[in-house]
C-alpha cells in the first residue's frame, strides 16, 4: 500500500523530495532490478501536468527520489494536482509507493 504524503511545489524552483522504503520488518526494501517512475497531474485520470525525474538514490537501502527542475514547474495552472511514484520490476510486478495530494505555489519574483 502506498504512503500518503502531500507536497508543496514553489513554482518555478528546484523541487525534490526523498524517502526510504521499508519492508514489513522495518527493513529497507531493495529495489535492485526496479525502475522507477512519477507523474504530477491534474487529478486521478485527468490530463498530465508533469513527469518528475524519479531515480532511486540507494537502491539496496530503500531510498528514492523525485525532482522537477525549476524551468520545468513554470507554467502550472495555480490549483491543487495529484502524484503518484511507481516501482516496475523486470517481472512486470508494479508497485505504488507514494501517492498524494500537490499544492503548486505561485511564483512572485520572476
Amino acid at each position: 500500500m502506498a504512503v500518503r504524503d502531500s507536497i508543496s511545489i514553489d513554482e518555478g524552483a528546484t523541487f525534490e523530495r526523498t524517502w526510504v522504503y521499508k519492508n514489513a520488518d522495518g527493513s529497507p526494501f531493495d529495489f535492485s532490478g526496479y525502475i522507477i517512475r512519477a507523474q504530477l497531474r491534474q487529478q486521478e485520470n485527468g490530463n498530465l501536468v508533469a513527469n518528475f525525474g524519479a531515480e532511486f538514490s540507494d537502491p539496496t537501502a530503500g531510498l528514492f527520489k523525485i525532482v522537477l527542475t525549476a524551468s520545468a514547474s513554470v507554467g502550472f495552472e495555480i490549483v491543487d494536482h495529484v502524484y503518484d511514484v511507481k516501482a516496475d520490476n523486470a517481472s512486470g510486478s508494479i508497485m505504488r509507493l507514494v501517492e498524494g495530494d500537490a499544492k503548486i505555489r505561485p511564483e512572485v519574483t520572476q
